[in-house]
């Protein structure tokens, strides 16, 4: 066993400066991204690749577009045609100059009604399949359809099936794959590499969720309810990556939204803050001294805390360029091998 190097100490909580949104990137900068798509697309041999996205799945569309489909679904379709096309439903039309590209004119666009919601007109659109023939989707083409996850198999993909339906219908059912792994696969996706303008945003993004978690520990007190606790990361309507969680009490379950639970001494709680880009989270126990924690928890900093800082110290430590991942899983293990 070693001998713990860690202490307890109180210090003032670290002061970020304000967070200044940095602008959009440049319409240069997902020009490259569309580039970089195709060449991939070409290493596949794939002619066309279609792009999914709706409310809840949009990363990989507004990676290669700025464009997140509200309310509605969304499909981008790159193809021999120089400029991509975007397919949107009623509603995103109007909020189709969110993305550079369309501002610019390097985007096509067109509406299909049935992306919209229910009960909204639906009888001024072309059918997919016609669209998807206008872009040039016929025999012989090969089709990678994007989601928003792999399954290892590359005829199941995460698209609604009246989408891949059509495309199978056209083509065949051997020639529509998966390629969600081109934007998201951990060692060659696209989207494993950040730019300087996507490291400028996590930045702030990171400091607006910390400095809403700050404002939230300041402010909880016993007797209040965690409604009212929530209200203090003032959420000024930046957008969520996921729902924005608080709960407390004896009972709560890990993602609950606040209830109107009253916050007591002994209580667990924890908080999730989490903008595009950030995901803030912190859990613990309603305390003012070790007497208020139960039995099992009253060790927590001897026993789990200072050993979980040092293992983390020491796996920072060996975290640098050609370090062997094997590396950095063994100061774990060693370390922290319950």
């Amino acid at each position: 066993m070693r001998a713990p190097r860690h202490r307890l100490i109180e210090t003032a909580w670290p002061e970020f400066p304000s967070a200044t949104e940095p602008p959009v990137a440049l319409v240069e900068e997902f020009q490259v991204r569309i580039d970089r798509l195709r060449a991939r697309m070409e290493e596949l041999r794939l002619s066309h690749l279609v792009v999914y996205g709706d409310r809840e799945h949009f990363a990989n569309l507004a990676y290669l577009t700025n464009f997140d489909p509200r309310f509605e679904e969304a499909l981008l379709v790159i193809g021999p045609e120089p400029r991509p096309l975007l397919i949107v439903g009623n509603e995103c039309e109007g909020y189709l100059p969110i993305s550079p590209l369309f501002k610019s004119g390097a985007l096509r666009t067109e509406r299909f009604q049935p992306f919209s919601l229910l009960d909204q007109p639906r009888d001024r659109s072309r059918s997919l399949e016609d669209i998807f023939r206008g872009e040039k989707i016929a025999a012989g083409a090969r089709v990678g359809c994007v989601g928003w996850k792999y399954y290892g198999d590359p005829h199941q993909m995460d698209l609604p099936s009246y989408i891949v339906d059509v495309l199978r219908g056209i083509v065949g059912f051997d020639n529509v794959t998966d390629a969600t792994m081109l934007l998201v696969h951990p060692g060659d996706g696209l989207r494993s590499n950040c730019s300087a303008s996507e490291i400028a945003f996590f930045e702030y993004s990171n400091i607006k969720a910390s400095e809403a978690m700050k404002r939230i520990h300041f402010a909880l007190r016993c007797g209040m309810t965690d409604r009212e606790l929530v209200e203090e990361a003032r959420y000024d309507g930046t957008p969520l990556a996921c729902h924005l969680t608080l709960k407390t009490g004896p009972s709560r379950i890990s993602l609950a939204s606040p209830n109107g639970s009253r916050i007591e001494k002994g209580h667990t709680w924890s908080a999730n803050i989490s903008f595009w880009g950030s995901n803030i989270c912190r859990a613990g126990w309603i305390t003012e001294g070790v007497e208020d924690l139960p039995p099992i928890a009253r060790e927590y900093v001897s026993a789990f805390a200072g050993p979980y800082f040092e293992a983390m110290a020491e796996w920072f430590n060996h975290l640098r360029i050609g370090q062997p991942g094997g590396v950095l899983y063994r100061v774990i293990q060693e370390r922290l091998p319950f």
